[in-house]
């Protein structure tokens, strides 16, 4: 009786468990299907990216709004109080929070002063594009119990091109040259993204928490200027 006990729970913990390539498409889906009702969201961020010796920390304040409004507001560093917006197109319009907040200065989208370390910008805040990325090699993406994250438990969906670069859309020059797995940890019940890593071969160049995520917010493009 006990052996056939052992047996059925040692059942119930793998069929209840997130493992490997059968799961990986149903838990996309899941994703992409929570994902597809968000219209907006605002958290904060804590970016951490690597270049050859090169190390860059960052949190800001980020808010979204579909399909193509974003701001990011820095919250510590030389660039506290900075604020970028992006309604679309080719243009990022900055100012800094205090008494010069009516001075605006217009940078490219991918210029480097509104850019991360390894040119990740305003454009990439849309969770969409990624996945679109991991539905596209699906046969290359796996499931794995993901680590507990602020008492909750995730899901890793791992997308490994096996030491080949992913181009992944919406990268940068370099992370499309470079960037080899591509790692998203979501809410196992609330199936909400939490953090996205990212690596180069063996190395992990880039990591993003997602802190204090709120959709469907009520932002609207009037938040945007």
């Amino acid at each position: 009786m006990g052996t056939l006990l052992l047996a059925a729970a040692f059942a119930l913990a793998w069929a209840g468990s997130v493992s490997g390539a059968e799961s990986a498409s149903a838990e996309l889906e899941q994703l992409r299907v929570t994902w597809a009702k968000v219209s907006d969201y605002q958290a904060t961020i804590v970016a951490r990216e690597t270049s050859g010796k090169t190390q860059q920390e960052r949190r800001f304040h980020f808010s979204y709004l579909r399909p193509d409004h974003a701001k990011a507001e820095m919250l510590d560093g030389p660039l506290r109080g900075m604020v970028a917006i992006w309604n679309g197109g080719e243009k990022v319009v900055t100012y800094h929070r205090g008494f010069l907040s009516g001075v605006r200065i217009a940078f490219n989208v991918r210029d480097k002063y509104v850019t991360s370390l390894r040119g990740n910008g305003l454009s990439s805040g849309d969770l969409g594009d990624a996945l679109k990325c991991f539905a596209g090699k699906i046969d290359d993406v796996r499931a794995n119990e993901g680590p507990t994250v602020d008492g909750v438990e995730t899901v890793e969906l791992v997308l490994d091109g096996k030491g080949a670069p992913l181009h992944c859309p919406n990268d940068g020059a370099l992370d499309d040259q470079q960037i080899t797995k591509d790692v998203i940890v979501f809410g196992r019940t609330t199936h909400l993204p939490m953090r996205r890593m990212r690596f180069a071969g063996d190395a992990q160049v880039e990591e993003w928490d997602l802190l204090d995520l709120r959709i469907n917010t009520g932002l609207s493009s009037q938040d945007f200027t």
